[in-house]
C-alpha cells in the first residue's frame, strides 16, 4: 500500500498531473508609506483632516515562488510565495504656531519583512511559457529591527524659549512583529518581472508603552498628540517592485 502512495505522488508531481516549480528572484523596488491616524470617518466629520505623514524608501530583497500546474502547458497555476525583504520607512514632520511654539517629530523604522502570499497566474499564451501575469493576495509578517524616534518641542513663554527633546530607539516600547494584508497584481516576462502591491496593517501600529517613557509630555510630542486625537496608528504602503529571476 505504502508502496502504491508512493508512486501515486511521485507521478502527480513529476510525471504530468501536477507540475511544480521553484523560483527565486532578487527585488528591488520603491515603497510609498502613509502613516494615518484619523479613519475615514474621522476625515468626513473633520473641516481638515490631518494628512497622513508619508515617506517615499526603496525596498530589495529575495523572493521566492513555488508555483504548481496541473499539465505543463496549462494557462492558469497558482503559486505560493514568501522571502526576505528589507525596508526602512517612518517620516519627518514639523508644525508651528505664530512663533509661539515649534514641534519636530521624525520616525525612522527598519523592517524585516517575511509574506505568505497565494497567486493567481494565467498564461495569455500557452505556449509562451516566459510571460505570464498574475493577481495574489496574502499577509506580510514585518519584524521590526529598529524604531528611531527624535522629537524637539519649542516653546515661546514671556520671552523665554523653553526647549526640550529626545531621540531613542523605542522598539522596546511597542510589539516585535506587525501584520499586513497584501494585494498584489504583476507580469513577468522571462527573467524580468514588474509588481504592484497595496498593503494596510492589520492591527494599530503605536507603540502602547512610550507614554509612560517618553521625556516629552503628550502635549509636546507630536507622536503622542496625534494618537491621543484619534486613538489609533496605521500604516498603508503601496509599492512598485522589479523583479530579476536568479534561478
Amino acid at each position: 500500500m505504502k508502496k502504491i502512495l508512493y508512486t501515486f505522488l511521485t507521478l502527480i508531481l513529476f510525471n504530468g498531473l501536477v507540475q511544480a516549480q521553484f523560483k527565486t528572484d532578487f527585488v528591488f523596488g520603491f515603497n510609498r508609506t502613509a502613516i494615518v491616524n484619523a479613519t475615514y470617518e474621522d476625515r468626513i466629520d473633520m473641516a481638515e483632516p490631518p494628512a497622513p505623514k508619508r515617506s517615499n524608501k526603496a525596498t530589495f530583497g529575495l523572493q521566492f515562488e513555488y508555483e504548481m500546474k496541473s499539465k505543463k502547458n496549462e494557462s492558469k497555476s497558482i503559486s505560493i510565495v514568501s522571502g526576505l525583504l528589507y525596508l526602512k520607512n517612518g517620516y519627518q514632520y514639523s508644525e508651528s504656531f505664530s512663533g509661539i511654539s515649534y514641534k519636530q517629530s521624525d520616525l525612522t523604522a527598519t523592517w524585516l519583512q517575511i509574506p505568505f502570499t497565494f497567486r493567481y497566474n494565467v498564461y495569455p499564451k500557452v505556449l509562451l511559457e516566459d510571460w505570464r501575469v498574475y493577481g495574489g493576495i496574502g499577509v506580510y509578517n514585518n519584524l521590526l529591527m529598529k524604531a528611531q524616534l527624535y522629537e524637539l518641542s519649542l516653546f515661546n513663554i514671556n520671552g523665554e524659549l523653553e526647549e526640550k527633546s529626545a531621540d531613542e530607539d523605542i522598539k522596546k516600547y511597542g510589539k516585535s512583529m506587525y501584520q499586513f494584508a497584501n494585494f498584489e497584481v504583476g507580469s513577468q516576462y522571462k527573467k524580468f518581472s514588474i509588481t504592484i502591491r497595496y498593503k494596510f496593517a492589520l492591527q494599530d501600529m503605536h507603540f502602547e508603552k512610550l507614554e509612560a517613557n517618553w521625556p516629552l509630555s503628550t502635549s509636546e510630542s507630536v507622536y503622542l498628540s496625534d494618537h491621543e486625537s484619534f486613538g489609533r496608528t496605521r500604516e498603508r504602503h503601496i509599492e512598485f517592485v522589479i523583479g530579476y529571476r536568479i534561478f
